[in-house]
This record gives structure tokens, C-alpha cells and sequence, in this order.
């Protein structure tokens, strides 16, 4: 059985909505994964140049800066896939359905819901990269990081 945790609006415009977050299915999670990574390390080769002229100040401004070098296509793909792991609880019910736009009012509350489906989701993440670490090995890119983990 998936892990499922509820997340409930404590402030804002959608305070005391109640949320269902569904952990991704394997297959699902690991080809959202592998996505995600391959369009960061695309972003972080656009990335390299900058960086070597203008020094980042911390890994806050490496995550924004990434993410804001992905392509457009792939930034919505992830985000939404995120999203679909989350239900809205009904008024006055029990049951839960798949949130429409108008169930949404405050933008954080948006922010909050992608970060605990991506919070519970992020061990797909970790096995990707695990997987990657003998290639890097095999082609010499780089033991330090395999020897790291």
C-alpha cells in the first residue's frame, strides 16, 4: 500500500482545507525521477558559465537557479506530476477528489503541497542518482562522489 499523509491549511485563504497526498507508484515516481534529473543536469550545464563568472552565495541559490534554467516543458512536466498525487477533501465529507483550480486560492498553498509530495516522493530521487554512480565510475567521471556514498 502507498504511503498517504494529510495536510491541512493552517493559515491563508485555503485555511482548514484538508489535503490527501499519495506517494507516486514505483514506476511512476522512478520515470518522474529520472526526469527530473536529466532536465537539472541539462540546466546545469547552461548553469557552468555563469557560475564561474558570478559565485553563488549558497545551495538556496543553486535549487533556484537550476530550476529556473530548466526548459518550461519540463519544469510544468514535474510540477504537475507532483500535483497529481494530491486530493482535496470535500466540504462536510469524508471522500476525497482530484483538486480543480478553483479549489486553490493562495499560492503558498500550492508551494506548500508540491514540497510535502515532493518530501515524500524524494527517495525516487536518491535511487536515481544511486543508479547513476557506477556510470560515472565506468566512464571516470568522478570515484570521489561513488566513494562518498
Amino acid at each position: 500500500m502507498l504511503k498517504t499523509i494529510e495536510y491541512s491549511v493552517e493559515d491563508g485563504c485555503d485555511q482548514g482545507k484538508i489535503f490527501l497526498i499519495k506517494k507516486m507508484p514505483l514506476f511512476t515516481g522512478d520515470k518522474w525521477a529520472r526526469h527530473l534529473i536529466k532536465a537539472l543536469a541539462e540546466a546545469g550545464e547552461k548553469l557552468l558559465e555563469s557560475v564561474l563568472k558570478y559565485p553563488l552565495r549558497d545551495t538556496n541559490d543553486l535549487a533556484l537557479i537550476l530550476f529556473g534554467k530548466m526548459k518550461l516543458s519540463d519544469l510544468e512536466r514535474s510540477f504537475e506530476t507532483l500535483l497529481e498525487c494530491c486530493q482535496i477533501q470535500e466540504a462536510n465529507s469524508e471522500f476525497y477528489r482530484e483538486i480543480r483550480s478553483e479549489d486553490i486560492e493562495d499560492p503558498m498553498t500550492l508551494t506548500h503541497l508540491r514540497t510535502q509530495v515532493f518530501t515524500l516522493n524524494a527517495d525516487y530521487l536518491r535511487a536515481n542518482y544511486e543508479q547513476l554512480i557506477p556510470l560515472h565510475i565506468i566512464f571516470g567521471l568522478s570515484t570521489e562522489a561513488a566513494s562518498e556514498v
